[in-house]
């Protein structure tokens, strides 16, 4: 998953969760005030089936933060 924030004043943080727990996965600030967040996965298994996947952001200390959620699905083979 990733993120890209251009032209943001102040300079917005993104920050990364895996069920609600925050990881540790830095962003990158890019000339122009904006901000590139990349969140790498994997190799997956079982245990990740319906992992929720989030990216929160925002620029104010005193503004709700922006939010996307993506729950991971995937077929497993039997064995």
């Amino acid at each position: 998953m990733s993120v890209l924030t251009i032209q943001s004043r102040p300079r917005p943080w993104v920050k990364w969760y895996r069920d609600e727990v925050e990881t540790d996965t830095p962003a990158t600030a890019l000339p122009g005030g904006g901000v590139r967040g990349v969140l790498r996965v994997g190799p997956l298994t079982r245990a990740d089936v319906r992992a929720a996947l989030s990216c929160r952001a925002s620029n104010h200390p005193r503004a709700h933060p922006i939010e996307t959620t993506l729950t991971l699905d995937m077929n497993c083979e039997l064995t």
